[in-house]
């Protein structure tokens, strides 16, 4: 029997109309084993998640879960030191409380602005090596040497590197989690709100402590994450499974390799452009406020036309079931 891949967003009710895309495309490119997709929420009605069970029920290979947040005052914390971002960015660091005991492992991405563009089962089935994250990294330590290496987690009480750790090690669009090893870890609410406040003292600093969950998670875990394609790869464009759009700031070519994940970070979120066909899936704006696709990067619109195409046709099966996005 194929073992499934599982697959995690969590939300509030400001993304949720881009998760029925991020859908179509799990549909399309994870196909060769079969799909256990959760969503961690709040404040989402019976009648929204209804449409989302729906949307899963008519594809072949995907089995549609929710689980509801209940509110901590923790996460409210984690939200005000973390630089604005709201408490479903931080739901997934309880994932190993929240999902089914007989999950080892599952693959987190962002809610809205990533979708799936090929089978990630190589990220996805990576050795973790003991460690309790599997990420995509966005920056190195470079040693005295001149050569690049992981960070430690006694570099946490280096105050030159600190910042640096807290504005991220690793790309939080999307990671593996380590189910097994974080429930013996068992790190709870308590656990992260405590690291948070002591960060915010060390740094003398009462808001934008640490860049929302994924500057939080570098420092919870640093020396913890094993870092896909490393030592091979000592190269922060390198990022196959979180192909962030800020590659083409500097790159005017395509990479070397074939993205699985598609992360529009560092750019415009693609539900804001204009495009020659329009769909219900795309921001309420006009068509006059929407942006422009000339305003994009070299490379970039390429990228832009594969979300807008499973929007389309994302939009057409909803319309078939009768679906209000």
């Amino acid at each position: 029997m194929t073992k499934s891949i599982n697959i995690m967003t969590s939300s509030d009710v400001n993304l949720l109309r881009y998760i029925t895309v991020q859908l179509q495309s799990i549909h399309e490119n994870v196909n060769v084993r079969p799909v256990n997709f959760f969503l961690l929420h709040s404040g989402i009605s019976k009648e929204y998640l209804k449409k989302l069970y729906n949307q899963c029920e008519a594809y072949d290979n995907i089995s549609f879960y929710d689980i509801e947040i209940e509110s901590q005052n923790g996460f409210e914390v984690l939200s005000k030191l973390g630089g604005g971002w709201n408490d479903a960015a931080y739901y997934p660091l309880l994932a190993h409380r929240y999902l089914p005991s007989d999950i080892d492992r599952i693959m987190y991405i962002d809610a809205g602005d990533t979708f799936i563009a090929s089978d990630p089962s190589a990220y996805y089935d990576a050795d973790f090596q003991g460690n309790a994250l599997t990420v995509t990294p966005i920056r190195f330590k470079v040693t005295p040497e001149g050569n690049l290496a992981l960070y430690l987690e006694s570099d946490l009480s280096n105050m030159a590197l600190l910042p640096g750790i807290v504005r991220g090690l690793m790309n939080s669009g999307s990671y593996v989690i380590n189910l097994k090893m974080m429930r013996t870890l068992d790190f709870g609410i308590a656990d992260y709100t405590s690291l948070a406040i002591t960060l915010s003292r060390v740094l003398g600093k009462k808001e934008n402590v640490y860049w929302g969950d994924q500057g939080l998670l570098s420092a919870a875990f640093a020396g913890q994450m094993n870092v896909f394609g490393f030592p091979e790869y000592k190269d922060l464009y390198y990022m196959p499974h979180n192909f962030c759009m800020w590659y083409f700031d500097t790159k005017s070519v395509k990479p070397a390799y074939e993205p699985t994940i598609i992360h529009f970070a560092g750019s415009e979120k693609p539900w804001n452009m204009k495009y020659p066909i329009h769909t219900n899936l795309l921001n309420n704006k006009s068509e006059v406020t929407l942006n422009n696709l000339n305003i994009l990067k070299l490379g970039q619109a390429e990228y832009y036309y594969l979300w807008h195409e499973y929007s389309i046709k994302t939009d057409t099966l909803l319309k078939e079931l009768g679906i209000n996005n």
